[in-house]
């Protein structure tokens, strides 16, 4: 279990119960050695995206500036203004392959804007070589905290790992979850799929929504297949509820699919099994 999602759900577990993990976060010091590159930290490796960023010398958080927006992933429609300064809150790594060669992944929680809804996340993508070289970065940031999700990578085939992140946010009766299943191309971030969830509770139950998660051989594709199911369970909870009409104990589940399409470079999604999962959501916001 990543740090971040750890981090999280100890806290969210006092608040929600559906939301509840139970593990100790683990987060990566940037002034700590990139292994396997002496000389190199985690900070060294952000600067090339945030050259002035250092510890300030008033409260010791780790600041600097962007030059403008970072380009979502996800489009113009994501993103937002980056806070001024930016303040590294969380950070992050994994090793990846892509096209069969292998790369570093670097995520930072920078903070978040006043009137923005969301965290301004790095994901930054970086060669191996010996002093590694800046490819890409992206921000992720679909919520008010992001990093990796426990599913970390996702093999797509024998030279390539796809990579899960993961925002949140939660109040006493819902959190709001989503996750960016992202792969490398080219040298650069891209989509595969963008996968929201949602878990409340109410009187006498809580209800969780779980993602899962996995691949399978496609004869046509480099890429191997992506197979989503979203297991919806909800659980009667020990709570006298008078009069209350409280909903029966149930477990369904809601797939969607994913193929590479080589004619059009992209991902072809066939997601029609969720349509009813997010009616649903949107009605329970």
């Amino acid at each position: 279990m990543r740090g971040l999602k750890a981090f999280l759900a100890l806290v969210a577990a006092l608040a929600l119960a559906p939301a509840a993990r139970a593990a100790d976060p683990v987060l990566t010091e940037p002034s700590d050695l990139v292994p396997g590159h002496p000389g190199v930290t985690w900070l060294d490796l952000l600067k090339q995206e945030i050259p002035d960023l250092a510890p300030n010398a008033a409260n010791k958080d780790i600041e600097g500036h962007l030059a403008g927006p970072l380009p979502h992933v996800e489009g113009k429609t994501y993103q937002s203004d980056p806070p001024d300064p930016v303040v590294l809150s969380y950070v992050d790594n994994l090793r990846i392959h892509a096209g069969g060669k292998p790369y570093i992944v670097v995520i930072a929680d920078l903070g978040q804007a006043e009137d923005s809804a969301q965290s301004t996340t790095l994901l930054a993508l970086y060669d191996d070589a010996p002093t590694p070289k800046l490819l890409d970065a992206v921000d992720v940031g679909l919520d008010k905290d992001t990093g990796f999700d426990d599913h970390d990578l996702l093999p797509l085939g024998p030279g390539d790992d796809a990579v899960v992140t993961y925002s949140e946010h939660f109040n006493s009766d819902q959190s709001y979850q989503g996750r960016l299943l992202l792969f490398v191309r080219s040298g650069h971030f891209r989509v595969i799929a963008h996968v929201f969830t949602l878990s409340d509770r109410g009187c006498g139950y809580d209800r969780d929504e779980v993602p899962t998660l996995t691949t399978r051989p496609d004869a046509v594709s480099p890429y191997r297949q992506v197979d989503l199911v979203i297991t919806e369970t909800l659980k009667r909870t020990d709570e006298d509820c008078s009069d209350d009409v409280v909903p029966e104990p149930y477990t369904r589940s809601f797939h969607a699919s994913y193929r590479w399409d080589a004619d059009k470079s992209q991902w072809d999604a066939d997601e029609a099994g969720l349509g009813r999962l997010d009616k649903e959501n949107e009605a329970r916001f």
